[in-house]
């Protein structure tokens, strides 16, 4: 996993940004900042709020643990879709059944009851009926049980400061209107990062 030639280009470095530990370490940035927020990848933060990694603590990391849990190709990743347009819920469940096992929860107060470290990945979106998907995230990354569980955010929003903050509490933030095949290629590249060998 860790890339030579790429090291070498940052040998002058000592302080990494997620983007260039990801080059590193063959990865995609969300990767990395999945790293800090779930796997104990040990950083510093700048007074603007960027992440900053010790190039010699990456290396630790990538050679001292194995990063992925290892999910056979045969087998589907459990997913727990919370959203509660029930019409694009179900587009999204029957248009990724064949590789994943979708669950669906269509209100903030069922996802609360309900979130648990069976699933592997958490697709939700921010705009409930019923409460604010934000503190659904925030809450999956404060409980030692889910911490570890990757969320992706599925929204319509565009306010930059809901966007940024969705993306300091999950792997990535895809935006609404999308297609099933984008959503598919997408969740594809994120997940063979965390889960596949």
């Amino acid at each position: 996993m860790l890339k030579k030639e790429n090291l070498e280009k940052y040998k002058n470095k000592h302080y990494l940004s997620p983007k260039e530990c990801a080059e590193i370490a063959g990865v995609f940035p969300t990767t990395v900042i999945y790293w800090i927020k779930a796997k104990g990848l040990k950083n510093y933060k700048t007074p603007g709020g960027h992440y900053k990694i010790k190039k010699d603590d990456l290396i630790s990391f990538i050679q001292g643990k194995n990063l992925k849990k290892v999910i056979k190709e045969t087998e589907k990743l459990n997913i727990l879709l919370i959203e509660d347009d029930e019409l694009l819920a179900n587009s999204i469940k029957e248009g990724l059944k064949d590789k994943y096992n979708i669950e669906i929860i269509l209100s903030y107060q069922e996802a609360l009851n309900k979130i648990s470290s069976k699933y592997n990945l958490i697709l939700l979106d921010i705009n409930l009926k019923d409460g604010n998907g934000l503190d659904i995230a925030e809450k999956i990354m404060n409980n030692t049980e889910t911490a570890k569980i990757p969320v992706i955010i599925i929204s319509a929003v565009n306010r930059s400061e809901v966007i940024e903050k969705g993306l300091m509490l999950a792997l990535d933030f895809i935006k609404k209107p999308f297609s099933i095949k984008e959503l598919e290629i997408r969740l594809q590249k994120l997940l063979n990062n965390l889960f596949y060998e």
